[in-house]
């Protein structure tokens, strides 16, 4: 059977049960009124087949007629039903009005979590997480999740085997440990559910373990004292312990993904800096014994926290920056010749190394320079997977990706070298030079060395070297590229560049897609055959 909230204007007052296979009837009693099931489903279709967020009116009007109380009960129906009212519950959660009317239902989400539909169990904790969500409001949810004791089974919540409800309720313990009178109850209080959090990151399953660590990594990105609630709770050192059962791959390599996201926040770098994150990551990059996916999860990470994504500042010391780099060089021989997909995945984390301005100069200041493994996989690599992910990396050493693609002038004296000297050994001429020229473009050195190359010069301009769509775009945007650079170079005025100058321009002219020229239709004339 099913409940199904009765409601006359100003609440539930009531529940009354149904058989499952009545809900497909034409009507039944609501409140005053009867309730017509297929105009239900006929509104709801509606308002999700609205484009965007519906308007609070639209909203209002929906909910005025049909209660949320209503709606969660009908989620307990058969299949079809609780697809379409799930539907449109995910609709109305999205809108302002929803703030308003929440609070009444919240003393019924106990009943909702514990639902036998997983449906409704979403729902629930999509409920409390679009409440914890309005700040003015929080203080409140959070009382009234204490009073009607909701918080113990949204804890359970997290180890429910339907993974969209594990989800929703990671989601909603996260928004409310970000409050300090959440952060108190989840973790450091005396209440009931104090240390539940800890319990199950030491005694869950493994999934559970990950979906508890991943809400308090996120919190150390929160604020200094929820940092510090965390750290001193001692439920990272539970993860870190995850870094020693080398028998669990996927436990080993969820704890890196977790220690990373830490490791970006301004307060988890302090604190993993305080531990031995870094020469974890250094051992499981250092081992041959270490599986050939955690030592190449370890590089793209340790590349990642040397030179994170955007204009962010390095979370790790010079020191352990320079450890980490050296760990990688000493070893891309044996990964370029026992294991080349590891090889091509270092190649990848060297030129994530080399997106910021501080990467790239540390692969260049070395003595050999780190940067001549991109450099050579860019041009003297057999495979054309491992040579692409090098002139991608060389690109991003170069500055496809900075705003100041410039580096210092001994950085860029050390690039010049090793691009000249891996030139020279080289005559391939692949689509991928056009990206490369592109980002290189700007560097005087690399500007007067395309100029002086009659042969690089005709390979650009030539309108008959490219047959593919994306080849003709990279060719017309490497000549854009050069012909700009020429002119901000004040290059035009030289004599001696004159046939290049024009060149360039032609092939700028005619754009990436018309390059060849018209071909007329020419009469045939031939003797005629006879029988």
């Amino acid at each position: 059977s099913t409940l199904v909230g009765l409601s006359c204007g100003e609440g539930v007052v009531g529940f009354a049960s149904l058989p499952t296979s009545e809900l497909r009837g034409t009507s039944f009693s609501h409140g005053m009124a009867r309730l017509d099931l297929r105009a239900l489903t006929a509104d709801a279709s509606n308002l999700i087949m609205l484009l965007g967020v519906p308007s609070d009116e639209a909203t209002k009007e929906f909910l005025d007629r049909y209660p949320l109380p209503l709606l969660f009960s009908l989620l307990e129906g058969d299949d079809y039903t609780c697809e379409l009212i799930g539907s449109a519950l995910e609709k109305i959660f999205k809108t302002s009005f929803i703030a308003s009317i929440l609070p009444q239902v919240l003393s019924y989400a106990g009943v909702g979590l514990n639902a036998a539909s997983p449906l409704t169990r979403r729902m629930t904790c999509l409920a409390i997480s679009k409440l914890l969500e309005d700040g003015d409001k929080a203080d409140a949810t959070i009382k009234c999740l204490i009073r009607e004791d909701i918080l113990s089974p949204l804890l359970s919540a997290v180890g429910d085997w339907d993974e969209t409800v594990a989800i929703a309720a990671a989601g909603a313990l996260e928004k409310l440990a970000k409050s300090s009178t959440g952060l108190e109850l989840l973790i450091t209080g005396m209440g009931t559910q104090a240390g539940r959090l800890k319990e199950l990151a030491m005694h869950g399953s493994a999934l559970v373990k990950i979906r508890v660590f991943s809400i308090l990594a996120s919190l150390f990105g929160h604020s200094e004292l929820s940092a510090a609630v965390v750290e001193q709770s001692g439920i990272l050192a539970l993860l870190e312990a995850e870094l020693d059962d080398t028998s669990d791959i996927l436990a080993h390599l969820n704890a890196f993904e977790l220690l990373y996201e830490v490791a970006l926040t301004p307060y988890g770098a302090k604190f993993l800096s305080m531990g031995n994150f870094v020469e974890r990551l250094i051992l499981a990059i250092g081992n041959p014994e270490v599986d050939p996916i955690v030592c190449s999860r370890a590089m793209v990470i340790s590349s990642r926290l040397i030179s994170p994504d955007g204009s962010s500042p390095s979370p790790v010391s010079t020191e352990d920056a320079k450890s980490i780099v050296h760990t990688i060089d000493e070893h891309m021989g044996y990964m370029k010749g026992a294991c080349s997909n590891k090889y091509e995945t270092a190649i990848d984390a060297l030129g994530q190394i080399g997106m910021s301005v501080y990467g790239a100069e540390l692969l260049l200041s070395s003595s050999p320079s780190i940067a001549r493994h991109i450099v050579e996989a860019a041009f003297t690599a057999q495979r054309r997977s491992i040579q692409m992910s090098g002139i991608r990396a060389l690109m991003l050493v170069a500055g496809s990706e900075r705003d100041t693609p410039l580096l210092s002038e001994w950085a860029e004296f050390h690039l010049r070298e090793l691009v000249f000297a891996a030139a020279d050994k080289s005559s391939k001429q692949s689509p991928g030079v056009y990206k490369l020229i592109t980002s290189l473009a700007c560097r005087p050195w690399c500007l007067r060395e395309i100029c002086s190359n009659k042969d690089l010069v005709s390979f650009l301009t030539s309108p008959h070297t490219e047959s593919t769509k994306e080849g003709m775009e990279c060719r017309y945007t490497c000549c854009v590229a050069v012909d700009t650079c020429l002119a901000s170079a004040n290059y035009r005025t030289d004599p001696s560049l004159s046939e290049v100058i024009e060149k360039l321009h032609a092939a700028v002219r005619k754009g990436p897609y018309l390059a060849k020229e018209r071909v007329e239709a020419q009469p045939l004339v031939i003797t005629q055959e006879r029988f």
